[in-house]
């Protein structure tokens, strides 16, 4: 149970540094204060990303088997997109990086945060629901199915 809840743990922070440092993606020309905080959420990111990359590897099988079968992938968001978040100065790429790290680690928004261009709300799509549990169709029963299959070999 405790590698689950520090996986946990460490996805949400990433959650909490997304919106802690969404104002410092670029700090040129800004003062020193936010200079600083550009210089935090870049070490934040990659100290979350080795922390999330740790966690996974200490996750049980059966736990990776369900967050593959709801759509997720920790390990890519860990390895590959969130150092490259942390690397990123142009607001509309760290956007799309947020998006695809919030798809992989199962947050979805609903609408995002500020347009970086309006200052206002819009809505994206709506998350996907594939991987709910959905009783009428047996997608539950086929997750139980596969989780018992390979709790047996």
């Amino acid at each position: 149970m405790q590698p689950i809840l520090k996986y946990r743990d460490v996805r949400n922070q990433i959650l909490v540094d997304f919106i802690y440092f969404a104002q410092v993606v670029n700090a040129e020309g800004y003062n020193d204060e936010m200079q600083k905080l550009f210089r935090e959420r870049i070490l934040a990111n990659r100290k979350a990303s080795a922390q999330l990359s740790a966690a996974v590897q200490e996750l049980p099988y059966w736990y990776l088997l369900y967050l593959k079968w709801k759509g997720l992938d920790p390990e890519a968001a860990a390895r590959n997109h969130l150092i490259g978040y942390s690397n990123t100065t142009d607001y509309e790429q760290a956007n799309k990086i947020e998006d695809f790290i919030r798809r992989k680690l199962g947050y979805h928004r609903k609408y995002n945060a500020v347009s970086r261009v309006g200052g206002a709300s819009r809505p994206i799509s709506e998350p996907n629901r594939t991987g709910s549990f959905d009783f009428k169709n047996g997608s539950f029963v086929e997750l139980f199915k596969i989780i018992r299959s390979f709790w047996c070999l």
